[in-house]
């Protein structure tokens, strides 16, 4: 006898159905999100700078990560628009970007612009990239190519 046949079909359709939902919940939602950052540094690009040469740090567990652009803009009492030759710096690593947005006191940073990753023995260019976790945490957005040595 054929398994496949034996399910109730009700209950296939409704999880089906559940799963699809979820799939368009998640898409729209990362849609909507990657479309709000898009805005937000559009908006900056046309007004001249709050900051100039800023530089922040971020204090994770394990490691100390300098942070230095040649501007910057506020976006809010927390985020910061860092413009033009943005460096991420540590021992272990080295982020290059533009229009990166900064949050200092959740100590994370966000781009959706072409970014290369500098490792011992590694390197990553992609089309983004996320640091969450107070510096603990890298996630790379979009197209990304990995080179290892």
């Amino acid at each position: 006898m054929n398994y496949l046949l034996s399910l109730n079909k009700k209950y296939l359709i409704i999880v089906i159905a559940f799963i699809i939902t979820i799939a368009l919940f998640v898409f729209i939602y990362e849609t909507i999100n990657i479309s709000l950052l898009q805005k937000k540094t559009v908006n900056f690009k046309i007004n001249r700078s709050d900051i100039t040469k800023p530089k922040f740090t971020i204090n994770s567990e394990n490691q100390k990560i300098s942070i230095s652009a040649n501007e910057g803009n506020f976006l809010n009492n927390d985020e910061i628009l860092l413009k033009n030759d943005v460096v991420f710096e540590s021992n272990r690593f080295t982020i290059y970007s533009d229009d990166v947005i900064f949050n200092k006191n959740k100590q994370t940073a966000t781009s959706l612009q072409e970014s290369k990753f500098i490792s011992t023995n590694t390197s990553i260019l992609s089309k983004g990239f996320e640091i969450i976790d107070e510096g603990n945490k890298i996630n790379f957005k979009g197209k990304t190519v990995i080179k290892l040595k």
